[in-house]
């Protein structure tokens, strides 16, 4: 149950991870500004994703 739970908010987190950085770069149509947001989201789901796979 915890590790289909931990692979849910992996897989949530992973994929929305672009919708952020994405719509910031087509308001302000510039790339430079990076969305950190974006990266912690993705580093997160990743970490899960390693958590379940080790179990």
């Amino acid at each position: 149950m915890i590790v289909s739970l931990i692979g849910t908010i992996a897989a949530v987190l992973t994929t929305t991870a672009m919708f952020p950085q994405a719509i910031r770069i087509i308001r302000a149509r510039d790339v430079n500004s990076i969305f950190l947001l974006m990266y912690i989201a993705q580093t997160m789901g990743i970490y899960y994703y390693k958590s379940v796979l080790k179990r």
